[in-house]
């Protein structure tokens, strides 16, 4: 998936791949699929643990903007890039 809009993404729906390995370690959480592993900041790893294969990349947005108190449009922005960039690693699927 290379440079989906934020708009065309807000329906999707991630779901953590089978083969996604997580670490967390000294208040860190680590990603990895086939690739090499991700650093995960604190917004990025509250949203790692809200994909679920049942949320869209819309409610991922509304939880992070109730949780950080960003505005939507910067919400879905980044969450369609958090989703992206892990979707590149191979740990979720669209």
């Amino acid at each position: 998936m290379k440079h989906r809009s934020a708009p065309a993404m807000d329906g999707r729906v991630p779901r953590r791949r089978l083969n996604a390995r997580v670490r967390n370690f000294r208040d860190r959480t680590m990603v990895a699929g086939s690739s090499q592993p991700l650093e995960l900041s604190e917004s990025a790893a509250f949203l790692w643990r809200l994909i679920d294969g049942r949320r869209s990349v819309g409610d991922l947005a509304d939880a992070l903007c109730a949780e950080y108190e960003v505005d939507r449009d910067t919400a879905v922005a980044d969450v369609a890039e958090l989703v992206g960039a892990l979707h590149d690693a191979g740990v979720v699927d669209l």
